[in-house]
């Protein structure tokens, strides 16, 4: 689906970001900024750890 999309944009960013400060990021989640239970913090966790980019994209420490 991704894919789809990016022949509209002349240049992509890869946000990246470590274990602990996503972590501690989407435990502070309040329902009002769309609240996360242990098993999509887990979810969050194993994507992150996925190296999977657009080719070309430009990698941004997020943390």
């Amino acid at each position: 689906m991704r894919a789809h999309f990016l022949p509209y944009f002349t240049k992509i960013f890869n946000l990246r970001i470590d274990d602990d400060t996503m972590r501690r990021r989407l435990q502070e989640r309040t329902a009002d900024d769309w609240e996360l239970g242990a098993e999509a913090i887990a979810l969050m966790l194993e994507l992150n750890r996925n190296d999977e980019k657009p080719a070309g994209a430009i990698d941004v420490d997020a943390t």
